[in-house]
């Protein structure tokens, strides 16, 4: 039977190990796997060094002569491979590599050590586009020590104070390492922690109905509520953000992200007074045309046939039957009047919520109380809009000069 402290081998029948003193624990299973068996092997040559770990294995090969060669050549390489492991993902040696690739922009290999969050925005293209952007300093020489107050099960924090030929005083960078598994299911496995690699819980303030870019690439953000939207993780470092929509005429901006980063694309939009005519969103006129008609006609707001926004500020079935009421009231005072004709004259976004402010002008000719006279009287729209569901539905409305 194997010791458990010093690996060599002592009598089945053993209490303590006649080597090192310590007890003998017999709880080796009847019969085991070759992995099991391989893995048993190299966890004892780590603890007792390559040469006595070596000679074990020839005592090994020589007590047990009907195991296979071959397996003993297994071994073998896994104990030096074991070694070489043990060596190479060394924390330390894992912080200084990703230290010096940092420095010297081997932005590939840094890219390969990082322990990010889960999300489409992390590949490798993305890392690599915004790294274009980031400087990497030479320096002169360097010193390592881990941050022995620091350390818990899962993380190791590592600062490396260095000297550049740019500056006279020395300066400091933080490398934290997260256990992200183990290696052959032994050795633990170390990728880098850096926060300001990352801009996290960042948001952006779209207008209603816009598609968010990043870079070129349209972004899938969460709706957040007032207009704001929450991105996914990007990586730090400047970005071209552009909300794009179909009524509006928007303006790339150039932002640098960092976590918490709040950017206002609303602020960079303008809107596109053709664009709220056209018929493949909706034409605001045509809509204030059917609402004339239906309001002067005593008909049901289901008969003008426009779009009416589900958003729980959303006043319009209340303004249209007011405005239905005032139309019946001047009916009834000064005789019946139609619509002769309606035109936008401006519309402008709302910062607060990203919804459309829309004046119109609008002129009426009215019949008076008998069939001989005839007059005409002017007067304004305000109509807020919302991109909903590619279609332009109607939020609130106020007209004047009808009462």
């Amino acid at each position: 039977m194997y010791c458990s402290k010093c690996g060599k081998m002592n009598d089945d029948d053993a209490h303590f190990c006649i080597f090192c003193g310590e007890e003998m624990v017999d709880d080796q299973p009847e019969s085991v796997t070759m992995l099991q068996f391989l893995k048993n092997r190299v966890m004892v040559f780590l603890k007792i060094g390559y040469k006595e770990g070596s000679r074990q294995v020839t005592a090994l090969s020589r007590r047990h002569k009907k195991i296979v060669p071959l397996v003993i050549v297994a071994v073998v390489l896994l104990l030096i491979v074991g070694v070489g492991l043990r060596m190479f993902i060394n924390p330390e040696r894992v912080a200084i590599r990703f230290f010096k690739d940092y420095m010297a922009g081997n932005w590939e290999e840094v890219y390969e050590n990082l322990n990010l969050p889960p999300a489409e925005t992390m590949d490798k293209d993305h890392f690599l586009r915004v790294a274009q952007s980031w400087r990497s300093e030479e320096y002169l020489d360097y010193q390592v020590e881990e941050e022995k107050g620091y350390q818990d099960e899962l993380f190791l924090r590592y600062r490396f104070t260095y000297s550049t030929s740019s500056s006279t005083s020395s300066s400091t960078k933080i490398i934290t390492l997260a256990k992200s598994g183990k290696w052959l299911g032994i050795f633990d496995r170390y990728r880098v922690t850096l926060d300001e690699l990352v801009a996290e819980n960042c948001s952006v303030a779209l207008p209603t109905g816009a598609t968010l870019l990043v870079d070129g690439e349209i972004i899938e953000a969460t709706a957040a509520g007032d207009g704001l939207y929450v991105l996914p993780p990007l990586f730090a470092g400047e970005h071209i953000l552009e909300a794009s929509h179909p009524a509006y005429m928007c303006s790339p901006v150039s932002v640098e992200l960092s976590n918490n980063a709040m950017v206002n694309l609303q602020r960079d939009c303008s809107v596109n007074l053709s664009s709220l005519a056209n018929t493949e969103y909706g034409d605001i006129i045509a809509y204030m045309t059917a609402v004339f008609r239906s309001a002067i006609a005593g008909e049901s707001l289901e008969s003008t046939g426009v779009p009416i926004s589900s958003l729980p500020n959303s006043t319009f079935a209340a303004d249209f039957y007011q405005f239905q009421t005032n139309c019946q009231n001047r009916i009834g005072d000064r005789g019946p009047f139609e619509l002769q004709s309606c035109t936008l004259t401006s519309a402008q976004i709302n910062e607060q919520n990203g919804q459309v402010e829309c004046r119109l002008d609008y002129e009426c000719l009215s019949y008076g109380t008998s069939d001989n006279s005839s007059d005409s009287f002017t007067g304004s729209v305000a109509l807020n809009l919302s991109l909903e569901n590619s279609v332009w539905e109607l939020v609130s409305l106020q007209i004047s000069n009808i009462w």
